[in-house]
């Protein structure tokens, strides 16, 4: 048997009850988390473009737009809510797999259980499945994968991710489900010449759509490929130097790769994470005004000094997500690096842009995503700080409390606190639901309730 049907064979059989409670509890907090991501990035114009064409290419459906409130077809609302999840970058991130896991199987998954008014254990168990499909494929192709062939992951592993979900919830039988993985797999796409520019965001929202127009033809009787990973020809082969088939199999069911996941409490590539940390902690510690700073000195690990360190000065908020002088040039001014530092005026503002030229990024001499950042003052002073795990990696991971409040801000952007209230409540007994609808039809901020 292949990677592929044994994949396919796993999906099928594995059941809501086989997963262990501290899973159960994690993945309600990915939930969470993406819903604020959600939120908030529906109301960003960059998204609109997106919603307001989905919104007139799949008006027949059952699956809310979040934010927005229409209702259209399962895979319109998966692009949708795909793109608008990953607009402000906030989302998860598993940096052993390169993929953003929450922006591809959430909307996913909500679009076709909102579809067939499944309940919340039925969500829960798609989308751990989703997830376990997209970080085990990632690392089995990867490190050249994301970083010698320039995939981004997100867009290429994350379709297959979300055939996995789409599927489970359509109840595919094991054939079924290789196929779709098939479908989606020839579907894969995605690049990271992308990076800072609003394909960044759409490449989660087409692996979304991907996923879901793969197991809903497979549904309606389309074919395509049962050995799309191992094949010859085929997704792992065609797209990685060097693939471990073993990875994507080894202990399912067993191991959860969720728990590997990383939560953002910055705005940005995660890339630059651990330098704003870093920086913060300077700052902090020894009260330095940013006109003081003469020069600001980081080393990056390959990868991250690869995906950060292209754009010097930006021209527009999406560069400025990718370009570590600006992320810290806003953090010194603003000891922040949140939704408030990335606007179009501070993009434009001359003391930040005249900032980020006194920052020199380098390849340091180790790898992963720490940074070790330098700050020189005037009058010769030099303060030296290595983070080696930025606040939110799993080595230094967010608590519940510190994700909850998070959600709190994000979506106090638009709704009021009693909605964010009865938000919380309801994904925190999201197992005890019995149609997804009673979620979505609180993710509407053009409505009162």
């Amino acid at each position: 048997m292949g990677a592929t049907q044994e994949l396919a064979k796993f999906v099928v059989s594995f059941d809501f009850d086989e997963i262990p409670e501290r899973i159960v509890s994690l993945t309600k907090l990915f939930i969470l988390d993406w819903t604020g991501s959600a939120l908030v990035g529906s109301s960003w114009k960059q998204a609109r473009i997106v919603i307001d064409l989905v919104k007139e290419s799949y008006r027949r459906g059952r699956s809310t737009i979040i934010g927005d409130g229409s209702r259209v077809s399962s895979i319109g609302a998966a692009l949708a809510n795909g793109t608008m999840s990953h607009v402000v970058e906030l989302d998860d991130a598993h940096y052993g797999a390169n993929v953003h896991m929450g922006v591809v199987t959430i909307p996913a998954a909500l679009a076709v259980a909102e579809n067939k008014s499944a309940g919340g254990r039925d969500l829960i168990n798609s989308v751990v499945l989703g997830c376990e499909t997209q970080a085990r494929i990632g690392i089995a192709v990867n490190p050249s994968h994301y970083n010698k062939r320039q995939f981004h992951s997100t867009g290429t592993v994350g379709s297959l991710g979300a055939a996995v979900v789409a599927g489970k919830l359509l109840n595919l039988n094991e054939e079924e489900l290789a196929m779709a993985i098939g479908i989606a797999g020839t579907q894969a796409a995605g690049l990271k010449e992308s990076f800072g520019t609003m394909c960044t965001f759409l490449h989660a929202g087409m692996a979304a759509y991907h996923g879901v127009l793969a197991a809903v033809l497979v549904q309606r009787g389309f074919t395509g490929s049962r050995t799309i990973l191992e094949g010859d020809r085929g997704f792992c082969h065609a797209m990685s130097d060097g693939y471990d088939l073993g990875k994507i199999t080894e202990d399912l069911g067993r191991r959860f790769e969720m728990e590997n996941i990383a939560f953002k409490r910055h705005v940005g590539c995660a890339c630059s994470h651990a330098a704003i940390d870093a920086l913060l902690d300077i700052l902090g510690q020894n009260a330095i005004s940013p006109d003081t700073i003469e020069e600001v000195d980081v080393d990056l690990g390959v990868m991250a000094y690869d995906n950060v360190s292209r754009i010097p000065t930006p021209r527009t908020i999406h560069e400025a997500m990718f370009s570590l002088p600006y992320c810290l040039a806003v953090a010194s001014f603003d000891r922040a690096a949140s939704l408030p530092q990335f606007t179009e005026d501070k993009v434009r503002n001359d003391k930040i842009s005249d900032f980020t030229k006194r920052v020199r990024v380098r390849k340091g001499d180790f790898e992963g995503m720490g940074a070790r950042v330098t700050v020189k003052t005037t009058g010769q002073h030099e303060y030296v700080n290595m983070v080696k795990a930025h606040k939110g990696n799993v080595g230094n991971p967010l608590s519940r409390g510190e994700i909850v409040d998070k959600f709190r801000m994000l979506a106090g952007y638009l709704l009021p606190e009693e909605r964010i209230d009865r938000i919380i409540n309801l994904v925190d007994t999201l197992d005890d639901l019995r149609n997804v609808r009673d979620l979505t039809n609180l993710l509407r901020w053009k409505t009162d309730f």
